[in-house]
């Protein structure tokens, strides 16, 4: 049988691994460094400040939002120019919210 070498033994290589480690040990750190702070949640803001948001959907032609939690007004006026951002800037020209079964029977179900 072959002998593994113990590993204490191996030196290990400092990289990604170390810098994800130091996230997860600070989180207020790592999201310093990730956040992209909006200058208004208003649905009527100017859109630069979303560049960094186009930057992540980068050529998606499919993107997915959601929020913490449902009916709550301040999620539906960020999402409003979320979805004003994907269509002026990014060239996005369909939709599908969200809906509960009960709205869907009330309407209808197309057929």
């Amino acid at each position: 049988m072959p002998v593994l070498p113990d590993a204490t033994d191996a030196a290990v290589p400092a990289g990604p691994k170390e810098t994800t480690t130091a996230a997860f040990l600070s989180p207020e750190a790592a999201l310093g460094r990730a956040a992209h702070p909006l200058r208004t949640t208003g649905p009527r803001g100017g859109l630069a400040g979303l560049r960094p948001f186009g930057r992540m959907v980068g050529d998606a032609r499919v993107a997915g939002l959601g929020e913490a939690t449902h009916s709550s007004h301040e999620f539906f006026t960020v999402k409003q120019r979320v979805l004003r951002y994907l269509v002026e800037e990014k060239g996005f020209r369909a939709f599908a919210p969200e809906a509960p079964w009960s709205a869907v029977e009330r309407r209808g179900a197309p057929d």
